[in-house]
Parts: C-alpha cells; sequence; structure tokens
C-alpha cells in the first residue's frame, strides 16, 4: 500500500468525490480552506488498483451533557466527559475487533479512481451488500488502523485538555426523554 503524496495527484482524485469541481474551484477561491480540506484526507493506493481516502476526524466538543431528568444526574467527572463525548468520534475500529474491510459508498460511475472507505462496521455489509469490496490485508489493516488510533489519541488528549481547562464551564443537564 503506497500512500498518495503528490497534491497534484491527490487534488485530482479527491475532486472526483465532489461535485462540479470543487476541489479545483476551491483552490482558486479559497486556499487556505482547500489546504485544510486536504490535510484532513490521506489516501492510499493498494495493490489492486483501489485508493483507499482516510478522514481525519476532529468532531466538536460538547460542554453540556445530557441525560434523563427522570434518573438522578451522575456527577460531573473526567472521565464521565470524555466517554460522553467519544461518543461522537466515527472510528474505523469497532469495539468487537471485526476484520476491516473496503467498501464503496460513491457512486460507481463518478468514481473513475476506484475510491474506497474501510470499516469494521458490518452494518454496510446488511444495508447495502453491493458496495462490500473486500477484506484489508494484514498490512493494511495494520496501517489504516495505526492512523485511526493516532486520530483517538488525539481527541482524546484533546478531551483532557478541554477539561482541566474549562471544567468550570462544564454543564450536566437533564432534559425530557419521554414526554
Amino acid at each position: 500500500m503506497i500512500k498518495i503524496e503528490n497534491l497534484e495527484e491527490k487534488k485530482n482524485i479527491m475532486n472526483t468525490l465532489w461535485y462540479n469541481n470543487y476541489i479545483i474551484d476551491l483552490e482558486k477561491r479559497d486556499l487556505k480552506h482547500f489546504n485544510e480540506l486536504m490535510k484532513k484526507y490521506d489516501l492510499f493506493k493498494t495493490q489492486d488498483n483501489y485508493i483507499i481516502v482516510f478522514e481525519y476526524e476532529s468532531p466538536c466538543i460538547n460542554k453540556d451533557l445530557w441525560f434523563d431528568d427522570e434518573q438522578p444526574l451522575p456527577e460531573l467527572t473526567e472521565e464521565l466527559f470524555i466517554n460522553y463525548n467519544m461518543r461522537q468520534l466515527n472510528t474505523i475500529k469497532e469495539k468487537n475487533g471485526l476484520k476491516t474491510f473496503m467498501y464503496n459508498p460513491y457512486y460507481k460511475s463518478e468514481n473513475p479512481f476506484n475510491c474506497v472507505r474501510c470499516s469494521q462496521n458490518g452494518y454496510s455489509y446488511a444495508v447495502t451488500e453491493n458496495t462490500f469490496i473486500r477484506h484489508l490485508t494484514d498490512e493494511e489493516e495494520k496501517v489504516i488502523l495505526a492512523l485511526d488510533d493516532e486520530v483517538s489519541e488525539k481527541y482524546l488528549q484533546r478531551l483532557k485538555n478541554y477539561y482541566k481547562r474549562y471544567k468550570d464551564k462544564i454543564y450536566v443537564r437533564g432534559y425530557w426523554v419521554n414526554r
């Protein structure tokens, strides 16, 4: 598996994933946002000519933690804050540790570079079996899951820093769950 480092090649591939030449137009219109978008994605070419699109996700942090108001509200702790916010992070790795597979979330007619995404979530099997491509090889899975772990660790560190700095501005709140 080879990482695509050439910016021009990466730009051309990513342009096919958005409509109306969005990436090329964005480069001309807003260079700062274009550079941010290019950093947010890594592309890897597999031996059988698929391109794995890996997105570096960084979700926002919730400072209001909402729970059922008919139950006693939990006390705010760092662990509660981290667990609540970590649910937002969409990782490739699932808790049950299934084999990682590639699937095609893009329209085949508009996907000339065979771009795919990776997941361990069996939901993609059930809902869209025709998008399943193949399981990753051990080498490919090692690289992709290492990147996935890196994203999780950075978000976890971000949450810890946020909690230390803004602990007095984080609130546990109740809401009407069943009304």
